[in-house]
């Protein structure tokens, strides 16, 4: 094994796949197999993490198995067979029924942002695709102003319907448009997504980089406006049905094309309605930075350097912002919301840490298959995870202003922050972090409950440390641990089907609350991008 991982501090060691084996059996119709003595134990738990490192999807049987476990220890069982089943169920709509928060994406945005063809480089522009011109002189808004906008009738119908909208609210950087003859806003609602997108715009442009046209000395980009369009109104798929809280397309980037590109030419993204009602305070922050994070994404990684954008990174790197909305929030002294009505939206309490419980062996770290909102959970766990062990909002920083996309950038990130560390080394370092609860740790192990502030072109972000593993994080109440809670990760020692670029948590009910001595013998995988160690909490 190419990646060694050892150290006993607290409750935590880490047996690899490499090392600590007793003996070696192949001998008459017994399988090879490779045999781990684990000794003197007190009240510890044993877990088998499986990684793939490859970019392929390994089969249950060429993954390695548990062959068999003997055990001369004195155990005291807290869980059941039934805490290890071997698929749970998947629960698509469980943070979508958590307080109205709409995430699933539009397959054709998807694949337009990070793969359409770009237009034409226009003569006399050599820095940059144009749909037009930059304007000689910003265009001029005043509150109550009609412009039409291009939206599809229903979510990915390819219905396109040219509709009017009102500018509702002006603010530094942005101008709220909500379109006529849907869902009434407020005006102290659009107002407030003004107020909040400005407040989201100097801190999110510090980390991020700007959007195309953005910035000092910037022309505007595609309208010449030197603020992002940001247009409310109902994102239906059906008649009354919710398709998307918001998103960002890369099509109103290019020229309008009747029948091709119903292009807003403008810089700007979308947010539903329902989005910014009433209740939805705490929520409007993480909605807008995740969305502007795809603008200023596209900008920079698409339409300045052409390069292809894989959707999984450009998520990830959305939820690693919105990981960021409590502190930048928090260093406001003019926000017209509170911290509590932020932490109220927190990911991890909107169910983040249930939807990926259930759901984190169903798609690997860069696959992107869009199930429900679980695509979106393993996309923020991950990216937690990587600010909180390799180097917090700088991490995010490098990403963004590197010169490569997926995994070469996050390589050319942690290069930068943490020479001799890669994305491979972080994937495999990845179940570690799975298995780690409570506070007290060593401070060189991979961790969720680590709080770490970075300084960003001069600005301050801090990221909280959160335990999976905690009802206050896990289900939204009280704050003990709970072990069916805890489970919904672990599945049981028969093998499954390992995504690409992933990481599996194994164990069994006899692996648990162990005082004593155990030995555990696996057959090694068959496909040489599977590596495997245990971890003993």
């Amino acid at each position: 094994m190419s990646r060694k991982l050892i150290y006993l501090a607290l409750l935590i060691f880490l047996v690899l796949s490499s090392c600590n084996n007793l003996f070696n059996s192949s001998s008459g119709n017994e399988p090879h197999t490779v045999s781990y003595n684990f000794s003197d134990l007190q009240n510890n738990d044993i877990f088998l993490i499986k990684i793939n490192k490859g970019d392929l999807v390994v089969n249950a049987s060429d993954s390695g198995s548990v062959y068999r476990f003997t055990s001369r220890s004195v155990i005291e069982p807290v869980l059941d067979d039934e805490d290890f089943p071997l698929v749970l169920e998947i629960d698509l709509e469980f943070q979508s029924s958590l307080e109205g928060i709409i995430r699933p994406g539009h397959p054709f945005i998807d694949d337009f942002n990070a793969n359409h063809p770009l237009p034409i480089r226009r003569s006399g522009f050599t820095s940059s695709p144009l749909a037009s011109p930059p304007l000689s002189s910003p265009p001029v808004h005043n509150i109550g102003d009609k412009k039409n906008f291009w939206v599809e009738r229903y979510f990915t119908r390819g219905d396109w319907l040219h509709r009017p909208a009102t500018l509702a609210a002006i603010g530094t950087h942005s101008n709220v448009w909500v379109m006529d003859g849907d869902t009434e806003i407020p005006k102290d609602r659009a107002e407030l997504v003004a107020q909040l997108f400005d407040i989201i715009y100097p801190a999110a442009t510090a980390l991020l980089g700007y959007e195309y046209g953005g910035g000092p000395g910037g022309n505007g980009g595609i309208d010449g406006d030197p603020r992002v369009q940001i247009l409310i109104y109902d994102i239906l798929s059906a008649p009354n049905v919710v398709a998307a809280g918001g998103y960002f397309w890369g099509k109103d980037f290019y020229p309008f094309i009747d029948g091709i590109y119903y292009s807003n030419e403008a810089e700007m993204f979308y947010v539903h309605s329902s989005q910014v009602l009433e209740n939805r305070h705490g929520w409007i922050p993480h909605l807008l930075i995740h969305e502007f994070q795809h603008l200023i994404h596209f900008s920079n990684k698409r339409w300045l350097t052409g390069q292809v954008l894989p959707t999984w990174y450009n998520e990830m790197m959305s939820m690693m912002a919105e990981d960021l909305v409590y502190s930048i929030i928090e260093s406001s002294t003019s926000s017209p919301i509170t911290l509590e009505q932020v932490e109220a939206f927190n990911p991890i309490r909107l169910g983040t840490a249930i939807g990926f419980m259930d759901n984190y062996h169903r798609e690997g770290i860069s696959d992107w298959n869009l199930i429900g909102n679980a695509s979106y959970t393993n996309a923020y766990i991950f990216g937690s995870y990587l600010m909180r062990n390799y180097g917090g909002a700088a991490l995010l920083n490098r990403m963004s202003l590197n010169s490569t996309v997926g995994i070469p950038s996050i390589n050319q990130a942690l290069a930068e922050l943490r020479p001799g560390t890669d994305f491979l080394d972080t994937l495999y370092r990845f179940g570690e972090a799975l298995v780690s609860r409570g506070s007290s740790h060593p401070g060189n192990a991979a961790v969720f409950n680590r709080t770490v502030t970075s300084n960003v072109n001069g600005r301050s972000y801090t990221l909280r440390g959160y335990d999976l593993y905690s009802w206050n994080f896990a289900l939204g109440a009280g704050g003990s641990y709970h072990p069916r809670v805890s489970a919904r990760w672990i599945h049981n020692l028969e093998p499954i089907q390992l995504r690409p670029h992933s990481a599996v948590v194994h164990s069994d009910p006899a692996w648990i609350n162990i005082t004593g001595n155990i030995t555990i013998m696996v057959e090694p995988p068959l496909n040489p991008n599977v590596e495997y160690y245990f971890i003993v909490r």
